[in-house]
């Protein structure tokens, strides 16, 4: 390289393409990525509020189509379709087995063989 190139010549018409394209490459990065935050920040508000979590991205949805201010447009997302705010009912997981709290006179055949096979233990 020349000893005698100023800064000047070095920044020429040529190289600003690919600065332009960095920096348009890091805004479109930013904005995706506030995008994503308001986007989660939506969802935690509508968690908060009683929507249950698989119906928390339709209402979001919703809402961003009714009006830029999604904190506004929530509520009247519900107002229309109130289903969304719906809990689901958690049916209890059980394993089929049923203890009374008294025990029973009466022996299964799987008891009454043990005892057979097993006359020496004690109930």
């Amino acid at each position: 390289m020349d000893e005698n190139v100023t800064m000047e010549e070095l920044v020429t018409e040529d190289k600003l393409p690919d600065y332009e394209a960095a920096v348009l490459s890091a805004v479109a990065a930013k904005n995706e990525a506030e995008a994503g935050y308001r986007r989660l920040e939506a969802r935690l508000y509508c968690i908060e509020n009683g929507i249950d979590a698989d119906n928390a991205d339709d209402v979001i949805l919703l809402a961003e189509r009714m009006g830029d201010n999604i904190r506004e447009t929530i509520p009247e997302v519900l107002k229309k379709y109130p289903f969304f705010a719906e809990k689901k009912r958690v049916q209890p997981v059980t394993t089929g087995v049923h203890i009374s709290a008294s025990p029973s006179s009466e022996m299964s055949g799987v008891e009454a063989a043990f005892r057979r096979s097993n006359p020496n233990v004690k109930f």
